[in-house]
């Protein structure tokens, strides 16, 4: 699954609103209705707060709480009573007192009051995230001493490599491997496991932080692929007449909602990076350098008495050092599995990544969402070098606030 760069850092989201508490007690007493939902809530142990990147959501199990009188759709709202930064929810931007508050300032107390009351029960982006990786582990475990009941022993393909197994596990942390398959508690097989509901669902390979180390542009140079990519950004964005700030950065909330920024990415090594990990270039495998990527369903594809393939019920990708032949990666504008660079505008988060400022920056595959914004950015892109000043003025009433 995907490693989230800005998950929430629930001790400190908890310090934080101590720090308010009493503050925070005066805002809730009053509004009355504040406390009738507080009392909904607690009377069903199984309900879970979580605190997501762009909102907050209480649920029971996957599903949203129907149950709270004027929230239909579910007791959630998108984040706009606190900010996400440094990895901190911070609860000290508590909303104005009031005897009626609006849903995001409702939804947003009472998440605090959880953080205060029922930690146990608050949840991050990463809970989530391992929740789903938990379901998959429990049923390959399943498969496979099924397997090993029947054969004694089981053999898994990998590219060129056949490996004994006896063993599957979940990797803590946020290394690149999300699994591991084991013989004799020795990891012998890396996964790096996505999975959505149709193929190249998920949300992203990685970050330009995490897996290739660029925090800024001047770090890209490493990168010319990525410093080209970044530099044509700041061509688009001077066009636009974004403003910086205070440290030089271009600020995406100067931009209208969905002004994302894209292109896919044609530099072999790169691609290899973002899809296997970091130490993709020191040939050894490991936890940041993946044997297999993985998307969907985790399958062992029959091959011989008790070998069997290892794939994914939507797609594999096997690390080039496994593979039978050199394989070069080669871009396809019509493969949704390559790799795409992906700014997109974070104006609730107030990230700096990449050398922007309210902006995320991470690799994405090239599904339906990706090809929008590379397509988009292109469009932008050639106005703004065009330097003809009715095609600027036109993105500039499309895409500026």
């Amino acid at each position: 699954m995907a490693k989230f760069e800005n998950d929430l850092d629930l001790k400190k989201a908890k310090a934080a609103a101590l720090k308010v508490q009493k503050t925070f007690n005066e805002r809730i007493a009053a509004d009355p209705s504040i406390i009738k939902i507080l009392n909904q809530l607690e009377k069903n142990k199984s309900i879970e707060c979580f605190i997501f990147s762009k909102s907050i959501a209480f649920r029971i199990g996957r599903s949203s709480v129907k149950t709270i009188q004027g929230f239909a759709s579910g007791f959630k709202s998108s984040f706009l009573g606190g900010v996400i930064a440094k990895k901190v929810f911070l609860p000290t931007k508590l909303p104005a007192s009031s005897k009626k508050y609006s849903k995001t300032d409702v939804v947003f107390l009472c998440a605090v009051y959880y953080l205060l009351n029922h930690f146990k029960k608050v949840k991050s982006e990463s809970d989530k995230t391992e929740a789903v990786e938990s379901a998959q582990v429990m049923k390959v475990q399943n498969d496979l001493n099924k397997l090993m009941k029947e054969y004694g022993s089981v053999r898994l393909v990998v590219g060129k490599q056949t490996y004994d197994v006896d063993n599957f596990k979940q990797v803590p942390g946020r290394p690149k491997a999300d699994m591991v398959f084991t013989y004799k508690n020795n990891p012998v097989i890396f996964v790096s496991h996505k999975k959505g509901g149709t193929p190249a669902a998920f949300q992203q390979y990685g970050g330009f932080s995490a897996d290739l180390g660029v925090k800024s542009k001047p770090d890209a140079l490493k990168y010319p692929e990525i410093y080209k990519f970044l530099d044509d950004i700041d061509t688009t964005l001077k066009a636009l007449g974004v403003s910086k700030d205070r440290e030089g950065r271009y600020d995406l909330n100067d931009l209208r909602k969905g002004s994302n920024m894209a292109r896919m990415i044609y530099d072999e090594n790169i691609a290899n990076i973002v899809m296997f990990g970091k130490d993709f270039n020191t040939k050894r495998l490991g936890l940041d350098n993946c044997s297999i990527l993985i998307d969907g369903d985790i399958v062992f594809k029959p091959k011989r008495l008790n070998t069997f393939d290892l794939q994914g019920s939507f797609h594999t990708s096997i690390n080039p050092v496994l593979q039978k032949t050199k394989k070069l990666y080669k871009a396809d504008p019509l493969d949704v599995y390559s790799p795409v660079m992906f700014i997109i505008k974070s104006e609730q988060q107030g990230l700096k990544q990449a050398g922007l400022t309210n902006a995320r920056a991470v690799i994405w595959p090239n599904n339906n969402v990706a090809q929008t914004y590379s397509k988009q950015f292109e469009m932008m892109f050639n106005a703004a070098k065009s330097k003809n000043a009715k095609r600027i003025k036109t993105i500039q009433e499309e895409f500026k606030k």
